[in-house]
C-alpha cells in the first residue's frame, strides 16, 4: 500500500511490509501439491522484524530488522544489496522511505523462486559407476531425505536443485559398446528445480513443462506414494549408428516414498537380446558413470542444510559412492 506525502505510517502499513518480507524468507506455506507461484513460499529462515499491533509503536530498531529482512531476500535472489537504508533513531519515515522498502518488498514476492548464481553452493551427492562388462537392466539408485516438510519446502523455495549427468568410455571394436558410449553421449545435464525441469541432451522430458501449472519439484511431491515416474529417457534411436541397438536406453525415475524422502533410479537397459544384423546378445563392455549434483542455499542471507542422499539396497546395481 503506497503512502504520499504528509501520510501516516502506522503498524497497519509496517504489517503490511513485514508480512510481504515474512512470507519469503519465513516458514514455507500454502498449498504444496497444487502449488502456483501465488501460493507456496518461504525459505524456512527466521525473519527478524517482530509482529507489531494498531496500537504499537514503531522504533527506529523494528524498521531496521525489517530492512534487515527486506535486504537478505533481495540479495538472495539478485546478489547484491538494494538501494534502500537504514534509518537513524531521530529519523523520520518517510514516505519516499517507505515507498522504495514497498518497491523492494514486492519485487522479493514477485522473483522469489529465483535465486543468484552466487548465492547456491554445488556439491556432489553421489556417483555411480559400472566397470566391468555388464548386460539387462542396470540401476544407480539412491533415496534423498530432508529433515522435515519444512526443510524439504524451504530448500526447494531457496533454490534446490537436483542435477543429473553421464559419462561413458570404452576403446574397443565391439558395436554395441560404441552404441552405448553415443547413448550416455547424449544424455546431457538433467536439472530438478522449484518450478520446472530442463535437460540440455538428445532425449525428452517425460513430464511436459507446459504452463500454467509448474512441473518441478512441486509436480513430484503431488505424486501418490510409492508409484513410479519417469523423469527423462533416450536411447539408442535418439542416435543415428547402429540401429540394431535401438531399443537399448537411459532414464531417470523418482518415487515419492514419503513426504520427506523420494527415491531415484538413474538406469541403464540393455535391452538388445541379440539375433537378426547384430547375432548373438553380446554383453557390454562400455564403463558408465552417473554423477549427481545438489544445488543448496548457502549465502550469508539464506542457508539451508542440504539433503541426505544414501544408497539404495539392494536396488542399486552400481558400484556407489
Amino acid at each position: 500500500m503506497t503512502v504520499g506525502i504528509n501520510e501516516d505510517i502506522t503498524a497497519a502499513q509496517y504489517e503490511d511490509l513485514r508480512g510481504k518480507a515474512a512470507r519469503v524468507l519465513g516458514q514455507p506455506s500454502g498449498s504444496w501439491s497444487t502449488a502456483s507461484i501465488g501460493t507456496v513460499a518461504g525459505y524456512d529462515q527466521n525473519p527478524d522484524a517482530p509482529i507489531k499491533l494498531p496500537a504499537d509503536l514503531i522504533t527506529a530498531a523494528d524498521w531496521n530488522k525489517l530492512h534487515s529482512d527486506i535486504s537478505r531476500c533481495y540479495f538472495h535472489i539478485v546478489g547484491s544489496e538494494p538501494s534502500i537504508d537504514e534509518v537513524a533513531t531521530d529519523e523520520l519515515i518517510t514516505a519516499d522511505t517507505y515507498n522504495a522498502y514497498e518497491a523492494i518488498a514486492d519485487f522479493n514476492v514477485t522473483n522469489r523462486n529465483t535465486v543468484a548464481s552466487t548465492q547456491r553452493s554445488l556439491a556432489t551427492a553421489t556417483v555411480a559407476s559400472l566397470t566391468s562388462t555388464w548386460n539387462g537392466v542396470q540401476k544407480h539408485a539412491f533415496t534423498v531425505t530432508w529433515n522435515n516438510e519444512a526443510h524439504k519446502e524451504g530448500w526447494i523455495n531457496a533454490g534446490g536443485t537436483l542435477r543429473f549427468s553421464a559419462s561413458a568410455s570404452y576403446s574397443g571394436s565391439q558395436t554395441k559398446s560404441q552404441d552405448w558410449v553415443n547413448i550416455i553421449g547424449g544424455v546431457g545435464i538433467i536439472d530438478i528445480n522449484n518450478m520446472s525441469m530442463t535437460e540440455t541432451g538428445d532425449g525428452t522430458l517425460q513430464i511436459s513443462q507446459a504452463g500454467p501449472s509448474y512441473n518441478g519439484w512441486w509436480y513430484i511431491d503431488s505424486l501418490s506414494l510409492n508409484t513410479e515416474q519417469t523423469i527423462y529417457a533416450t536411447s539408442g534411436a535418439d542416435q543415428p549408428n547402429y540401429t540394431e541397438y535401438d531399443e537399448n536406453f537411459y532414464e531417470i525415475k523418482v518415487i515419492k516414498r514419503s513426504s520427506t524422502q523420494y527415491e531415484f533410479q538413474v538406469i541403464v537397459n540393455d535391452a538388445d537380446v541379440g539375433g537378426g544384423a547384430e547375432g548373438a546378445d553380446d554383453n557390454v563392455e562400455t564403463d558408465i558413470n552417473s554423477l549427481v549434483q545438489v544445488f543448496t542455499a548457502s549465502g550469508a542471507n539464506v542457508a539451508l542444510a542440504t539433503p541426505t542422499f544414501a544408497e539404495k539396497t539392494p536396488t542399486n546395481t552400481f558400484n556407489y559412492s
